[in-house]
Parts: C-alpha cells; structure tokens; sequence
C-alpha cells in the first residue's frame, strides 16, 4: 500500500492497506474474495484514468 499513497491513488491504498492487514492476520485468502474483487475493480479504473493521461 506505501506505493499507492506516493501515486496518489488512495482508494487503491486503502484496498492494499486493508488486504495487507487481514492476511498478517491470519484471515483465510478466499474469505477477502469481496476485497480482492474490489481491489481488481479499482486497478482497472486507475488503469483507465491513467489511459486518458497517456494519450
């Protein structure tokens, strides 16, 4: 999640922070599937705003 903060992405940051957070836990890798598909989903619309800059 350190990354996303410098990239000025912060809902991917939260998404990261939040997953890195269970899985030192201890949670069970399938029990955050909402969380994982979440965090594909906001991957994509990073890549798609990115996409709109690079052209």
């Amino acid at each position: 999640h350190g990354s996303c903060g410098y990239s000025g992405v912060p809902r991917l940051k939260q998404l990261c922070y939040t997953l890195e957070t269970a899985l030192r836990k201890g949670a069970d890798f399938l029990e955050l599937e909402p969380e994982w598909l979440e965090l594909l989903d906001e991957i994509a619309n990073v890549r798609r705003a990115a996409q709109a800059h690079l052209q």
